[in-house]
């Protein structure tokens, strides 16, 4: 048997609109200080490359909760050594994408 722990386990548990409110439960308890209202769990879970050389990052879960805020959920069950580094990529990654979809502002 599969633990949830398992990248395409967690995937299929969280990872999809349907069980939002497992993924709120789930939010709610590692955030206590964040009132969740809403999630919505976002499709597209890949860093768009911009060059070729640039290395693909896909992440575990995207959601965007009630007041916009995007959150991107990963399971780490090994210290890769490599967390802090990781979490910068992935981060600057959705706020970089994000540059582009919001209205301009004058």
């Amino acid at each position: 048997m599969l633990k949830p722990t398992n990248d395409f386990v967690f995937k299929r548990i969280f990872g999809v609109q349907k069980n939002s409110d497992l993924l709120k439960d789930l939010l709610e308890a590692i955030l206590p200080d964040i009132q969740i209202k809403k999630v919505k769990v976002n499709k597209d879970v890949s860093l768009e490359r911009k060059q070729i050389a640039e290395k693909l990052g896909i992440l575990d879960v995207i959601a965007t909760l009630n007041d916009n805020t995007i959150v991107n959920i990963e399971m780490q069950v090994k210290d890769p050594y490599n967390t802090i580094e990781r979490s910068l990529f992935y981060g600057t990654g959705i706020y970089h994408e994000n540059l582009y979809s919001r209205p301009k502002l004058y």
